[in-house]
C-alpha cells in the first residue's frame, strides 16, 4: 500500500437544519460541494433541543443539529 504524499484532512461539521431535512438531502448536497475532493462522510451525531436550536424563524417546526464528520483528499495523480 502506497502512503499519500498528502494525507486526508478530516473535518467535523454540524449543520443545523430544519426537521423536515433528511440526511440523504443533506449528503447529496455535501457530496455536490465536496466534488472530486469528497473521499468519505460520516454521520456522528443529530441533535434536538428547541431551547438551543429554536423554531424555524416565522416557521413553526423544529430544527436539528445534523454532525457528520467529513474527509477530503486529493484525488491520485
Amino acid at each position: 500500500m502506497d502512503v499519500p504524499v498528502f494525507p486526508a484532512v478530516t473535518m467535523d461539521v454540524a449543520f443545523v437544519v430544519d426537521e423536515e431535512v433528511t440526511h440523504e438531502q443533506l449528503l447529496r448536497c455535501i457530496t455536490s460541494a465536496g466534488g472530486k475532493l469528497l473521499d468519505t462522510v460520516q454521520l456522528f451525531d443529530v441533535y434536538r433541543d428547541e431551547a438551543r436550536l429554536g423554531v424555524g424563524k416565522n416557521l413553526w417546526h423544529m430544527r436539528l443539529s445534523i454532525a457528520r464528520q467529513i474527509a477530503l483528499s486529493l484525488p491520485k495523480r
